[in-house]
């Protein structure tokens, strides 16, 4: 079996929603009931777009709708711009990094609608290139790639610290209150609320960053022979863990594990999906299941409740559309759809609790 003709991507999204409540087999423990209830209401996937300009896919759980284009159909036919890198909900915002225009945007995370737009500059007014987002404590933390770390408050967008590198910053994450930094030959361990650096983790070309549900950070790294890769937040140690063929991208599910997207030279029908265990960083086995298959996968993304498993794919015959398969945490294909736009590089999932 392999997924459906691509001419065909419109899904019947109703059969969809029933199925996103799914949570994933493995090691998942049930939430308390007389405890809060999480929900996932939908997601917005950014892609980047190949010869046309950035853009942002909304998936609506509740309505079992997918707006493609979501930004300019928000904001009256207006473009989000060019060079989108990632996309963040901190609190009731969205941000959006665009590399081209040097700005962050600032959209509604329930409708898509502008409410503002920030750039960051050096000490000598020079605009920076943000890059990646992570936020901790209320403020969101963002990569330059000029090689800076900024924090930026999130009520008026003034930057509150701006800490100088000594190379270029590219991925970031937080992780047992502590923000990991890719370098190009590093990983920069900072103090999240100063920016003071207190460690530099010898690691070649570090990318693809997660956070495990153990708080532990997971990421792919290395140049031609690439290595998944295990940074203990409680002591920073280093641990490879070992895979067949090149890991390219990692995700974190809920449920103790990790879904690894690994480059397999010799397979003509797809890539390869594993299943880490964190428990003891050990592979379990293949993550798709059903016989169906991704090809190429520019994005890999996990639902932080249900464990359900997004990757996208760029169209057929280069053409300027993308897609994204859903999966269930334990590897079925659920359905796919069309993002309108090519190259989807991130994804924010709009969640919300209730008590019970």
């Amino acid at each position: 079996m392999h997924l459906p003709d691509m001419k065909h991507i419109i899904p019947l999204l109703a059969t969809a929603v029933l199925l996103l409540g799914t949570t994933s087999c493995f090691h998942h423990e049930e939430p308390d009931p007389a405890g809060e209830m999480t929900f996932t209401y939908g997601a917005y996937f950014l892609n980047a777009g190949i010869s046309d300009g950035s853009e942002i896919t909304q998936l609506d759980n509740i309505l079992a709708m997918v707006t493609p284009h979501c930004y300019a159909t928000a904001n009256d036919g207006r473009q989000l711009g060019n060079g989108a890198s990632d996309i963040r909900i901190v609190g009731t915002k969205m941000y959006v990094t665009l590399a081209d225009s040097k700005r962050i945007k600032v959209v509604g995370p329930n409708d898509c609608k502008e409410l503002g737009s920030f750039t960051i500059s050096a000490d000598d007014g020079t605009s920076l290139t943000p890059a990646y987002l992570a936020d901790f404590e209320g403020m969101l933390l963002v990569s330059l790639k000029e090689g800076y770390v900024a924090s930026v408050d999130t009520v008026d967008y003034m930057v509150r610290n701006l800490q100088k590198l000594d190379a270029g910053a590219g991925c970031i994450a937080v992780a047992n209150q502590k923000l990991y930094v890719a370098c190009t030959d590093a990983i920069l361990m900072m103090n999240p609320v100063d920016l003071h650096v207190m460690k530099m983790l010898d690691v070649v070309q570090p990318r693809s960053f997660t956070v495990g549900s153990d708080n532990h950070l997971y990421l792919v790294a290395g140049q031609d022979e690439t290595s998944l890769l295990q940074v203990n937040s409680d002591n920073e140690a280093v641990t490879r863990i070992t895979t067949t063929g090149q890991p390219q991208k990692v995700a974190a599910g809920p449920d103790k594990v990790l879904i690894v997207h690994v480059k397999v030279t010799s397979d003509e029908v797809g890539d390869k999906f594993l299943v880490v265990n964190l428990e003891n960083l050990a592979v379990e086995g293949d993550f798709i299941r059903d016989g169906s298959y991704v090809k190429n996968p520019t994005g890999m993304f996990i639902d932080p409740n249900t464990g359900n498993v997004y990757v996208s794919q760029d169209g057929e015959s280069g053409g300027d559309y993308g897609l994204i398969y859903i999966y269930t945490g334990y590897g079925q294909y659920i359905t796919s759809f069309n993002t309108g736009t090519a190259r989807t590089v991130s994804a924010a999932f709009v969640t919300g609790s209730t008590g019970k």
